[in-house]
This record gives structure tokens, sequence and C-alpha cells, in this order.
């Protein structure tokens, strides 16, 4: 009987030690709970708006409100910006601005805004 009991206790505990251990593990990985950092942040933030300021460029007040990567092709062709709040461009997606809902023509750094104008920048996939 005594023999039963220690063999009873015995395995009662490598259960609940098998248990703790499985509850210890990391979280395996499940497809329907893995999620990719960079694309949820890129759904987040995919717009990025702000209002324009008479006599202000929209390049300027987009540094003003946002972490800007840019690179400057000069006089001529303006700023052409890169990666807005960490989220860069790639092959076939790249920031595109907006003046009042109508993709603008020509660079932010040369696009000289209006306190009616409301600026959007989307991150958008290039399509020819």
């Amino acid at each position: 009987m005594q023999k039963n009991k220690l063999t009873l206790s015995l395995a009662v505990i490598i259960v609940i030690g098998a248990g703790l251990y499985a509850l210890m593990l990391p979280a395996k990985n499940n497809p329907s709970s893995r999620t990719n950092p960079k694309v949820a942040e890129v759904k987040k933030a995919s717009i990025v708006s702000y209002s324009g300021k008479d006599g202000v460029d929209a390049f300027t007040l987009l540094k003003e409100n946002a972490t800007v990567e840019s690179q400057d092709f000069g006089a001529d062709l303006g700023v052409f910006v890169t990666a807005i709040n960490g989220v860069d461009s790639n092959n076939d997606s790249y920031w595109i601005m907006y003046v009042n809902g109508v993709q603008a023509n020509e660079s932010a750094s040369k696009y000289i805004t209006k306190n009616s104008d409301k600026i959007e920048w989307r991150f958008e996939k290039f399509t020819q």
C-alpha cells in the first residue's frame, strides 16, 4: 500500500511539473496570432495629414508634424521624401503627397501652402 501511494504521489508530481513547464514555454508560432510588426506599422501610419500655413512649404510643415527622411535633388526638382515616422519607401511603395485630395505635381519643398490646404501623405503602391 505504501508503495502504491508513493507511485501515485510521484505520478501526480510529474504531471503537475510537466503542466507548469508547458505553461512557462513561449507561445508557439501560431499564424493567426503572429503579426508582422512592419506591416502593422505601415497600416497604422499609411496616412499623415496636416493643414497648410500661408507662405510655408509643405516639406517644412511635414518636418514639424513627423520624423522625416528625404533626399534633396536640388533647386529644380526639390526634395523627395523617402521615409515618414520610420516607414521607408521601397521598390514598389512610396510616400505620395496630396493637396486637398489631389495628387501633387511638384515636390513638397516647392509647394507653398495656404491656410485652407489639407496636406496628406499616403503610403501607396506605385502603379504605371
